[in-house]
């Protein structure tokens, strides 16, 4: 093996330095990788890893085979919420490496299908070092890592087709609202606001150690989504409530939920507890949608969060019969036709999946 050239070598620790310096920048990235050394036995190799770099010389050849891994899930969703989920791969990921280092010339990854144990020669740094090509269309397929391809025929192409189009002309015509007195409330005139979410110090650390039956929501998009687990009921200190709106201040922000039954919010959810004069007036369906709609009309998210200062004076139009009274009976028809608009968004969503996923066949014309 030729040794590395001198010039190349430096080239390479000054690009990885300018690497390692911007992402301290950012401390949610200080705080991951601080958690991952960790993770492998030693937080403090987090303030050795630049000189360790910096030590190696043009002399130093690898001659030990290289671990790789195929990693799909953190523990945490894929985006910028970052919500805990349960599937995480890379406490497998860690073990084995911890298995890998103590022999690394005689360990083998068995029947863990992530895991490659590849040897150095197989890298080739002149085209690249990406690891995933080590596994097969077929394995990738098998782990979830890549989806199985689908084949289209002609006449199933044409079918989803018809089926979209009758989809967004469907979307065309519930859009259409006719023209309608309303009562202009604002959300504070609605909602009885002094009622407080939990605080901070309302963990998922401390509902594990308080596992119960009482499902903690967080600021998940999905209304199902038990993002904190379950906890104990009654328990002092926390705030439990039943048959409410919920609204998302930070995660998925903007976003409103009626939930029934009892249940706990984490403190990047508030509830929205309807004034008694109110009840059996307002609707609870259509005012979800009203929230929502005006969320994304004010800017709404991530970098613009939604607490309760925002939207005390946030007008909700309610729509009123001719005496000028909240017309319950239209509010649940709006509601429903934005249940509906969300069933076509859905159903057009999961057909332009089928189409980027598929492979369409071709039909071969008449002679």
């Amino acid at each position: 093996n030729e040794l590395v050239n001198p010039t190349e070598l430096q080239k390479v620790k000054n690009k990885t330095e300018s690497l390692m310096a911007f992402e301290d920048i950012s401390i949610a990235n200080r705080a991951n990788s601080l958690a991952t050394y960790e993770l492998l036995g030693d937080a403090d190799l987090m303030n050795k890893e630049l000189a360790m770099y910096q030590a190696v010389t043009e002399e130093q050849i690898q001659k030990e085979p290289v671990f790789t891994y195929l990693v799909s899930n953190i523990g945490e969703s894929l985006d910028v919420n970052r919500f805990g989920i349960p599937e995480n791969d890379l406490t497998e990921m860690v073990s084995l490496f911890n298995q890998f280092k103590g022999a690394k010339a005689s360990f083998k990854s068995g029947n863990f299908a992530r895991c490659k144990i590849q040897p150095i020669d197989a890298f080739d740094p002149k085209i690249h070092w990406s690891v995933d090509r080590w596994w097969t269309k077929d394995e990738r397929i098998e782990l979830g890592v890549e989806d199985k391809s689908v084949v289209m025929t002609h006449d199933e192409l044409k079918e989803k087709v018809a089926d979209t189009t009758k989809m967004l002309t469907d979307l065309l015509s519930i859009s259409k609202q006719p023209a309608e007195s309303t009562r202009a409330l604002t959300v504070g005139e609605i909602f009885d606001l002094s009622k407080r979410t939990n605080s901070s110090q309302f963990t998922k650390e401390f509902v594990n150690r308080h596992k119960g039956t009482i499902p903690v929501y967080s600021a998940s998009k999905s209304p199902s989504e038990v993002g904190y687990g379950y906890v104990e009921d009654n328990l002092s200190g926390i705030k439990y409530f039943e048959n409410i709106l919920t609204w998302n201040i930070d995660g998925s922000v903007g976003k409103a939920f009626y939930r029934t039954g009892r249940f706990t919010l984490s403190e990047k959810v508030i509830p929205l507890i309807l004034r008694a004069e109110w009840d059996g007036v307002l609707d609870h369906d259509f005012l979800k949608y009203a929230l929502e709609k005006k969320a994304v009309e004010l800017g709404f998210g991530f970098s613009n969060k939604a607490g309760k200062s925002r939207i005390k004076d946030m007008v909700i139009e309610v729509p009123v019969d001719k005496s000028g009274n909240c017309d319950l009976k239209r509010q649940r028809v709006i509601a429903d036709r934005y249940k509906k608009i969300d069933k076509i968004k859905s159903q057009l969503n999961d057909n332009l999946d089928e189409f980027i996923k598929a492979e369409i066949e071709f039909q071969e014309p008449l002679q």
